[in-house]
Order: C-alpha cells, then sequence, then structure tokens
C-alpha cells in the first residue's frame, strides 16, 4: 500500500491489475474485466493503460484528453552502395533489359535491310 498526500488530506490508493485481460472489455450484462471492466464496475475510480479508445468503449466509460506516442522502430545493416555504373542499370529487370536489347538488334537489322533495299532497288 502507498500514500500519497492530496491538499492536506492523506489518501490511500492501492494499484489492482488483471494480468490475464490486461486491456479488457465490458459486456453487455455490465461485467467486465481488466482496466476497462474495473472502471466500469466502479471496482477503480481511474484507469491508467496504453490502449486506444474504440467506439464500444465511449459506452461504459469516459476518456479525458489522450497523451499519445506511438512509434516504431527499425533497425536494420546498412546498405552498402552499388557502383556508380550500376545505378542507371537497376531500376529495371534483366527481362527489361532483354527486351530492349532484341528490340536495338531487330531494329538495327530492320535498318540495315532496308537501306540495302533503297540502294539496290532505287539505285544510288
Amino acid at each position: 500500500m502507498m500514500k500519497v498526500n492530496f491538499q492536506n488530506n492523506i489518501s490511500d490508493f492501492r494499484v489492482t491489475t488483471d494480468p490475464g485481460n490486461y486491456w479488457g472489455d465490458v459486456f453487455d450484462n455490465g461485467t467486465g474485466n481488466g482496466v476497462l471492466g474495473l472502471v466500469a464496475m466502479d471496482e477503480a475510480d481511474i484507469g491508467f493503460s496504453a490502449f486506444y479508445a474504440w467506439p464500444t468503449s465511449f459506452k461504459v466509460v469516459d476518456f479525458p484528453v489522450s497523451h499519445m506516442r506511438s512509434s516504431v522502430t527499425m533497425v536494420t545493416a546498412r546498405p552498402e552502395l552499388l557502383p556508380a555504373w550500376m545505378v542507371p542499370l537497376m531500376p529495371f529487370s534483366g527481362a527489361v533489359w532483354g527486351a530492349v536489347g532484341a528490340c536495338l538488334v531487330g531494329a538495327t537489322y530492320t535498318l540495315y535491310k532496308l537501306q540495302r533495299f533503297v540502294n539496290k532497288h532505287l539505285g544510288t
């Protein structure tokens, strides 16, 4: 038990937890468990927890202004830099570069054959 002094009045308080149902829920018959259930059934005057105010909770308890900060920190290995010559090649897959090469070879062959046709039949 811990003692706290509020405006010259000595008040006792106790910490109550429900480890199996930490955040808890309130049921249709008015009973509940966890933080929400203890507050809704007047077994606790105030509840502290890190949970979101779901719409179903507003039916049984009041929420003050929330003070929340939520974040996720991910730690990974630092990536190695690619050589400068690979930078323009990396955005496309090998299949795309193969298609570009095939189009280049096909266009070169077609233009070569057209030039030979023009030289042969139109004579320059």
